[in-house]
């Protein structure tokens, strides 16, 4: 049992404005357990806070998280408690080591994998057209621990009344964004829980007839943007406010995002910041908007209309303030220069210009978010509330920039003082500093100096590194991802050019999956240890042609290369392993042909279509890559070592 005793700390309980003078509060385990003067308790470990100042932990109902770091980096910042607007496995796996107080991060609730239409805007969505899909999908969210459901931008109309119907019939929530086929003014008839990003409010505040011939949405942004403007009408947006209030429906706005997203030219002053020693070097080389397939478009012009917008934004948010509306913070952090843990000091700042007096920030900050969540564990600073507690040097009411660097944080009651968040700092910082963390935890050793040495550039940049080793019987690639700080280690053994057996091992961060796959006579048996350590044991037909987990690191076999030099052509059909999400077999279908040098692969499977064109030197090693599908041009260079 652990035991804390705050003394004669001034106590922002958020509430109301009051400020409780020279209180103590006694923290027993992960609990407040009393606040009141004069407290005494011998055995407790006392913590003098004279002159300091105490409010419950803080929010961001809005992240994207890829690795632990992140974490870290927000508690760093007085971040308790956020919202993961993208629920993968790892994410379920990191909430039971934060449940179990073996990871220090804030409290995690996260949504399930974005659900969208077909295609989808991003690979790895839950894609939902019909009911029946919608049922399913609703019915694996709740299974799998997720608490609400994200919605995106390709769903049809018809699909997301199937998923509001299925949803309210759950009792699960829907949140995420105003798909283009839906509408604001239908998602607020809905009663959909949240909006994300105040997306939809600025291209509806329009007439009827004006919003009815509205551009389709593209990556044409000035003729988007200078309709919008063009048609924006300030009577129609405080109508839709009120329709807003009316039907309950929160926001989070995100301004911070969408003030820094499409800014190609304040990279240079971005990459300045103190706040991106805190980031890797592959993952600010995925910020680089000069490749950014979502930044190609953007000039001087467009950044101009989108400064614009965001000042609509602004104004937006103020009304959305003065009719009483419901609010919550949130950065959007995983995107380009929205650092954890920094971004949302930031996301403060905005709501100041908006407005917002500190206390309405702060109250946003804590209490709201409780309210959201319909949880009476957090948000105030109340006996029997969780200890997710942020200490502060001065008041945060006469200035919200003393929110930044706490005097110490507490996390569900285990106390993080200064020197220790500064030594979390300083270890990510230095760890991004000197970055040499390719195949750390595997063992390149073996593959020898047989292998093929390759570096996959994303959005022009290093990103990955990947070895692989191929001979007649056997594939072995390693991989590390510097993006989600992930590395794979897979051994595929082949029997007459066939694969007969593999063993995938995966590390993302502290976290651990592996997934066996050998063939009997008359069936493929399938074992997958999930990264929270439950096993999984399917069993498909021998007859299924299971293929590697990518196509680039399967397809490309020497014999097939050798093919295609000798200038054949062949179509034929190929089934790609999902590890992740079921069904664990999809069928893809590739033809390839080669023009000169040049080889060229049509890729599709299941919601995924890309062209891969190859050149390969006189030794059929690869020496370029391009991957040209929905998400833009990728190249990958391929050297021999």
């Amino acid at each position: 049992m652990s035991r804390y005793l705050i003394k004669n700390v001034n106590v922002i309980p958020i509430l109301s404005e009051e400020i409780l003078e020279e209180h103590d509060v006694l923290i027993v385990n992960d609990r407040i357990a009393r606040i009141a003067e004069n407290i005494d308790d011998g055995e407790a470990t006392k913590i003098e806070a004279t002159g300091k100042y105490l409010l419950p932990g803080l929010t961001d109902m809005h992240v994207h998280i890829m690795d632990e770091n992140a974490l870290k980096l927000l508690v760093a910042n007085g971040v308790t408690t956020i919202r993961n607007m993208w629920g993968k496995p790892c994410n379920l796996a990191w909430r039971k080591q934060i449940a179990n107080g073996n990871l220090i991060s804030p409290y995690m609730y996260t949504t399930n994998p974005l659900t969208d239409g077909s295609p989808p805007v991003w690979n790895g969505s839950y894609i939902v057209t019909n009911s029946t899909e919608a049922k399913t999908c609703v019915k694996d969210a709740i299974e799998s621990g997720y608490d609400q459901i994200k919605v995106y931008n390709r769903l049809t109309k018809e699909a997301y009344d199937a998923l509001v119907k299925e949803a309210e019939s759950a009792g699960i929530k829907i949140t995420g964004h105003i798909p283009n086929k839906v509408g604001l003014r239908h998602a607020l008839n809905s009663a959909q829980y949240c909006i994300e990003h105040l997306d939809g409010y600025i291209g509806s505040s329009m007439s009827e007839e004006a919003e009815k011939n509205k551009p389709e949405q593209s990556r044409d942004y000035i003729k988007t943007f200078s309709y919008f403007l063009e048609h924006y009408d300030e009577k129609i947006m405080k109508n839709l406010v009120s329709l807003t209030k009316s039907k309950g429906v929160w926001n989070c706005a995100t301004l911070v995002v969408n003030k820094r997203g499409g800014r190609p030219s304040l990279t240079e002053q971005f990459l300045q910041e103190e706040s991106m020693k805190y980031v890797s070097k592959a993952r600010l080389a995925g910020w680089d908007p000069k490749t950014d397939f979502r930044d190609k478009t953007i000039d001087k012009k467009v950044e101009e209309y989108i400064e614009r917008i965001v000042e609509l934004e602004k104004l937006l948010l103020a009304e959305l303030k003065n009719q009483g509306a419901k609010l919550l913070f949130g950065t959007d952090t995983g995107n380009p220069f929205v650092v954890p843990g920094f971004s949302i000091h930031e996301e403060f700042r905005h709501f100041s210009e908006a407005g917002f007096s500190n206390y309405e920030v702060l109250k946003i900050a804590t209490l709201a978010a409780a309210e959201f969540m319909e949880s009476n564990d957090f948000g105030s600073i109340t006996e029997g509330k969780r200890a997710d507690l942020v200490l502060l040097d001065s008041n945060p009411l006469d200035n919200l920039a003393n929110l930044q660097n706490p005097y110490g944080v507490f996390l569900r009651g285990k106390w993080l003082d200064r020197t220790y968040l500064d030594e979390v700092l300083r270890d990510i910082k230095e760890m991004y500093a000197f970055e040499n963390r390719w195949f750390q935890d595997l063992n390149p050793e073996e593959l020898g100096d047989n292998y093929l040495n390759y570096n996959v550039i994303f959005n022009g940049n290093l990103t990955h590194k990947s070895r692989m080793k191929v001979n007649d019987t056997q594939i072995i690639l390693h991989t590390s991802d510097g993006i989600s700080e992930s590395q794979i280690r897979c051994c595929v053994d082949l029997k007459n050019g066939k694969p007969v057996s593999y063993e995938l091992t995966m590390f993302l961060n502290s976290l651990k999956t592996e997934l066996k796959i050998t063939q009997e006579e008359d069936q493929w048996n399938v074992e997958f240890i999930k990264f929270d350590g439950k096993i999984e044991i399917t069993h498909l037909p021998a007859n299924i042609p299971i293929g590697f987990l990518d196509i680039v690191n399967f397809l490309l076999l020497p014999e097939k290369i050798y093919q295609l030099n000798e200038g054949k052509n062949f179509t034929f059909e190929q089934n790609t392993l999902e590890v992740v999400i079921p069904p664990l077999v999809t069928k893809a279908s590739v033809n390839a042909k080669k023009n000169g040098e040049m080889i060229e692969l049509e890729y599709k499977a299941k919601n995924k279509e890309v062209t891969y064109r190859l050149w390969c030197d006189d030794k059929q090693i690869l020496r370029k890559l391009e991957m040209d599908g929905q998400f833009g041009l990728s190249t990958i260079s391929l050297v021999e070592e």
